[in-house]
């Protein structure tokens, strides 16, 4: 009889524990790769954060006895997630997002790849995103559809669009041409081009 009491309790508690489980399994894949487009495309694929998370607790479990999937359920099963947990689950994930996203945008990878004269293709979609992705401070010309240009110093405050869909572009400190030289535009605070209108960018050393 107390047999199929423990089996009834087992039951109904691990009910409610399914989509904490499921979290668990999938939230180191996830922030992986949010961690990684924070230094990239600004785009996280879900669907992808599931075979990321797998690699990881596989690599997991061969480095860590305690980091497996067992003690991540135990630890939410008896709500009390311990530091262990915590940092296989959370903490290890960010580190490594952040290392691979600086190693995809200062290109480290890819010069050391050079050096044995390896070209891998690169993990940058567009021309777009690997551009903008790195970018300091610098005096960009945008091109528009209809012949007007737009000079601007690209910063901080500066805003540049990473949906695929929409390559819209915002220019805070606007300037224009006045006898060979750039002279800040006092009567525009900013400008938002849309994607459609932007025929080509320059972008000047100066």
């Amino acid at each position: 009889m107390s047999n199929l009491t423990d089996l009834n309790n087992a039951v109904v508690l691990s009910i409610p524990l399914v989509p904490l489980i499921a979290a668990g399994l999938v939230t180191p894949g996830y922030i992986i790769l949010f961690m990684i487009s924070r230094f990239t495309t600004g785009r996280t694929a879900f669907t992808v954060s599931i075979g990321v998370s797998s690699v990881y607790y596989v690599i997991m479990w061969t480095l860590l006895r305690w980091g497996s999937v067992y003690d991540v359920a135990q630890g939410i099963r008896q709500t009390q997630i311990d530091w262990k947990t915590a940092v296989v689950v959370v903490v290890i994930p960010a580190v490594i997002g952040i290392f691979i996203g600086l190693l995809v945008q200062r290109e480290w990878l890819y010069d050391l790849l050079r050096l044995v004269r390896l070209s891998p293709v690169h993990g940058i979609p567009s021309a777009w995103d690997w551009k903008f992705m790195a970018s300091k401070s610098q005096w960009i010309t945008v091109h528009l559809e209809n012949g007007d240009e737009v000079c601007a110093l690209y910063d901080a405050n500066c805003f540049v669009s990473t949906d695929p869909r929409e390559r819209d572009l915002y220019l805070s400190n606007v300037h224009r041409w006045e006898d060979k030289t750039l002279v800040e535009d006092e009567r525009v605070e900013g400008v938002l081009l849309k994607g459609d209108s932007i025929k080509r960018i320059e972008f000047h050393s100066f």
